[in-house]
């Protein structure tokens, strides 16, 4: 039930207060008990809450069920992913639930003090890259899963094109493990998909796509501009036997039709 709604206008955010009624598992209904509840763990103050978590770089990492943690004072649910500055956050102010949508954080009091955390699985240094090409058609497939509590070998996923696969696990500790694959057989010429998921030991789940492609057609090009009439000739050539290779422009436009997946290096 809302006992007081605030909408602000013109690019503003709107504000929403919501009444509870505390109970055993909220006990006491405080900031870090509130966003404990939320994430169907036990109970933790705010520095319990950084300690099970991963810190992360930058609050543009942010997912909704991440928080924001001033540690010792203050910690704040992330509802929605950042868009740049602007958020949906929630928040206890007791006996208050208070929701801000689309609000910028650099104007919350404070803001400076609060550190970006997850407590959810994250997945790094996925290989091959995202849209990346190879003309490998059995390409050594890895990724890194890390966890700010240990992570549950029985609950790892790891899927190619939705074909379950059984990686290589390789730990650092119980919260950091890289999973390494390479298919048995080729894969074909086209798009493909790695699927990951894991959770942690506090039964919060996460996964993630990443997509590459094998091109196995060699890339083509037409040369337009500058004109150069023999490919065959050395690139350095006088302009007494090759007139149409050479230009009076200072700055020429240099043109070219590529087809394939290339990579065009300009030297000179």
């Amino acid at each position: 039930m809302y006992d007081l709604y605030e909408n602000y206008s013109n690019g503003l955010y709107e504000e929403e207060y919501i009444t509870y009624t505390p109970s055993t598992k909220l006990a006491g209904i405080d900031c870090s008990a509130f966003v404990s509840a939320c994430l169907s763990i036990s109970r933790r103050n705010t520095t319990g809450l950084a300690d099970i978590a991963l810190l992360l770089n930058n609050r543009s990492e942010l997912k909704p069920g991440d928080f924001l943690d001033d540690v010792g004072s203050h910690v704040i649910l992330v509802l929605e992913e950042f868009n740049g500055t602007l958020t949906d956050l929630a928040e206890s102010v007791s006996p208050h639930v208070r929701v801000l949508r689309n609000y910028n954080f650099t104007n919350y009091s404070n803001q400076s003090r609060y550190d970006a955390y997850t407590p959810f699985p994250i997945f790094a240094n996925i290989l091959p890259t995202n849209n990346s090409f190879t003309d490998n058609t059995k390409p050594a497939i890895q990724v890194t899963i890390k966890s700010g509590t240990s992570i549950s070998t029985s609950t790892v996923i790891l899927k190619i094109d939705d074909n379950v696969v059984s990686p290589i696990f390789s730990w650092n500790g119980s919260t950091t493990v890289t999973l390494s694959y390479t298919p048995t057989l080729s894969l074909d010429e086209k798009q493909h998909i790695i699927y990951v998921e894991a959770s942690n030991t506090l039964g919060l789940n996460d996964g993630t796509s990443s997509y590459f492609s094998i091109d196995l057609t060699s890339p083509t090009v037409t040369w337009r501009t500058p004109p150069f009439a023999d490919s065959s000739l050395a690139p350095i050539q006088d302009y007494e036997t090759h007139p149409d290779n050479w230009t009076n422009l200072r700055y020429p436009r240099i043109s070219a039709n590529l087809t394939g997946a290339v990579r065009m290096i300009l030297t000179g």
